[in-house]
């Protein structure tokens, strides 16, 4: 985004009036320590934006800013700051102020480093050139294409292949790390290797490794782009539950007592609150523990006391 998309930073009435909005329906910034925190924090990346003759907000751009910060402050503190600026960005964006977020799109170029691992990068080399050329986009390499048509068709069929998506990403890094440019290239030896250095914590997860894979290659045999599958067998599959324990009313008031006693912290100022009213939803609704966290307020019918649960299991 160039500088004339940035009428609100350059405007102080209107960047004030932008930020004391999204402040207020800000859900966990509540107390006025974290009022005036993420004031300061947003304001600050303003002074730097005006410091600097209103550069292009781009990836580039917004890491120079992280760099300007590390003469200053250390790796915790700036991340805290980069997350700060990345909700109002988004705040923004959901407003109609920006077509896009840079800062989150530059979060998915470094998956496995997440923001505070960027901020590392930049004071460990002290150069955002440096830092933008580990950069590692999924499914940007010569077999990119592969992976993204099998994703396609599975995201037509109304799946959502999250867990399946993080997989395929991983082996595709693989393959670019060891400049596997052609599916041939790919045996059983090179699948067993990628699962020696992804080293899965049970037999439950190389198998589903195993699965995704399996899933993929079978994919483009039947497209034609590869003879046969290199994968491994997964084997059976031999997880094991646990049997189903009843708590009894004494140990949930319990449970619900040491919830509610947690400190807040200043970036959840009503954390025991949250925390006691999460055990008592899911134990009183039986939910599933993404079921609780995916609630928002507008799943609430305050006047015919429902509550509607979305992203169920099967996508129910």
């Amino acid at each position: 985004m160039n500088k004339s998309d940035c009428p609100f930073l350059r405007i102080k009435t209107q960047f004030e009036a932008l930020l004391g909005e999204y402040i207020a329906s800000h859900p966990r910034i509540q107390t006025l320590k974290s009022q005036r925190d993420y004031r300061s924090f947003i304001r600050n990346f303003r002074r730097w934006w005006l410091s600097q003759k209103e550069p292009d907000i781009n990836q580039e751009s917004l890491m120079a800013w992280m760099l300007h910060g590390l003469q200053k402050a250390g790796v915790m503190s700036i991340s805290t700051k980069v997350i700060a600026l990345n909700q109002f960005l988004t705040f923004l964006m959901e407003q109609g102020f920006l077509s896009a977020n840079p800062l989150s799109d530059l979060r998915k170029g470094y998956r496995f480093r997440g923001y505070r691992g960027i901020v590392r990068e930049l004071q460990r080399t002290g150069s955002v050139t440096a830092v933008l050329t580990m950069a590692n986009h999924p499914f940007s390499g010569p077999l990119g294409p592969a992976f993204l048509a099998y994703l396609d068709f599975h995201t037509a069929l109304g799946k959502q292949y999250i867990s399946c998506r993080y997989y395929l990403a991983s082996f595709e890094r693989f393959l670019q790390e060891n400049n596997v440019s052609a599916l041939e290239q790919v045996d059983r030896a090179f699948v067993e290797e990628w699962l020696r250095i992804r080293k899965p914590t049970s037999g439950y997860q190389r198998r589903c490794w195993l699965l995704a894979l399996e899933d993929l290659f079978q994919f483009l045999v039947n497209r034609g782009e590869v003879m046969y599958s290199p994968v491994p067998p997964p084997g059976q599959h031999r997880r094991r539950s646990l049997p189903p324990y009843v708590f009894s009313r004494e140990e949930i008031r319990a449970i619900l007592d040491e919830a509610g006693k947690l400190p807040d912290h200043r970036l959840m100022p009503f954390r025991g609150r949250t925390y006691r009213m999460l055990f008592l939803t899911l134990y009183t609704l039986g939910l599933r523990i993404s079921e609780a966290l995916n609630l928002r307020k507008e799943d609430i019918d305050f006047t015919q006391h429902c509550l509607t649960i979305g992203l169920t299991k099967f996508y129910k």
